[in-house]
């Protein structure tokens, strides 16, 4: 037999059991050093269209701002933050101010106004006079305020409670001043009730700007002690501030404070530098409710028209919560008073 065609069948074979060759690609391989470097490059790009942009609204928010009154001309980016930031507490305590003239330009203004806070959500009682004592305090630059509710928790039901109708007038200690008022005589509880004390405000003076902070914040801090002492007294009719202004319905203008028989407290007014007090009462249901007072850090003549307007809100108050308005309120729901701030 031929060997010829078994050769070429194991050389074919062979043929067919050859690899075929591995393609072979070209890749273009990036290092970290270059993928950090672009990175860093679109970083660079994005910052610096960031400036760009924050650049332009600065100039237009320099270009807005009323002229500074000193006269300097402000570039750098945090001048002009802390210029934009005193122009507008100074825009919201213009504001605030106006709001307040507008309230007490007359009567029926301050009646309205009155009614608007206490509509608005329907506030309870307690958040009206807390609105009202702020707008007296800031209109007429008191420094610091209280509210005196009576205390009825003492008595367990509403048939413990007895009422007698008892004269208005009665001597009154040396340095107290009266609002007149048209009372014949007034409802009373019966000697077991008394006021304590259930809510409080600071207020900052108009002219505490011309003080430094450290002095103002002096003053704040006495105001909280002040208050804070006051939560552990309470005035039965006749007894100090609260209890004259209960029994008699009339406000009344304290010049001083350091005499003891017209101001129980005298001696924190002397510790915490309370000068001249100024109380009004809130009247529901033919009887004295509570009784605002006011008081200021300097020593202040009696002014009729700071009483009228005290009384004008008390009685504003009155109206808005009276029986015949069908107006919910509450008696307090609580004490708050002011913290110490540090």
């Amino acid at each position: 037999m031929d060997p010829s065609p078994r050769h070429n069948s194991a050389t074919h074979s062979s043929a067919h059991n050859v690899s075929p060759e591995p393609l072979k690609f070209t890749t273009t391989t990036t290092t970290p050093g270059k993928r950090n470097a672009v990175e860093i490059a679109r970083r660079r790009r994005d910052v610096r269209r960031t400036r760009a942009t924050l650049g332009d609204q600065f100039e237009q928010l320099r270009g807005v701002l009323p002229p500074p009154s000193d006269g300097v001309q402000y570039r750098e980016k945090a001048q002009i933050l802390k210029y934009t930031i005193r122009v507008i507490r100074n825009l919201m305590n213009r504001a605030t101010h106006l709001s307040i003239e507008l309230a007490v330009v007359s009567p029926q203004k301050t009646r309205s106004w009155v009614s608007r806070v206490a509509q608005q959500g329907r506030l309870p009682l307690s958040r009206t006079v807390a609105s009202v004592m702020k707008l007296f305090a800031e209109h007429q630059n008191w420094r610091y305020g209280e509210w005196w509710t009576l205390d009825e928790k003492r008595h367990k039901s509403h048939d413990d409670f007895t009422q007698h109708t008892t004269n208005t007038e009665f001597e009154k200690p040396e340095g107290v001043i009266d609002h007149p008022a048209n009372v014949h005589g007034c409802v009373v509880r019966d000697s077991s009730s008394v006021m304590r004390l259930s809510y409080t405000i600071i207020n900052k003076p108009q002219q505490s700007e011309s003080l430094s902070a450290g002095a103002d914040m002096a003053v704040h801090r006495k105001l909280c002690a002040f208050a804070r002492a006051s939560m552990d007294y309470e005035f039965r009719p006749r007894i100090g501030v609260p209890g004259r202004v209960w029994t008699s319905q009339r406000a009344e203008w304290l010049l001083e404070l350091y005499n003891k028989e017209a101001f129980i407290r005298s001696e924190l007014a002397k510790q915490f530098g309370m000068q001249t007090c100024l109380a009004v009462p809130v009247r529901f249901g033919g009887h004295v409710h509570s009784v605002l007072a006011f008081y200021s850090t300097e020593r202040r003549l009696c002014d009729p028209e700071c009483l009228e307007l005290a009384s004008l809100l008390a009685k504003s108050v009155e109206e808005v919560y009276s029986p015949r308005h069908g107006t919910a309120w509450d008696s307090c729901g609580g004490s708050a008073f002011p913290s110490s701030p540090g």
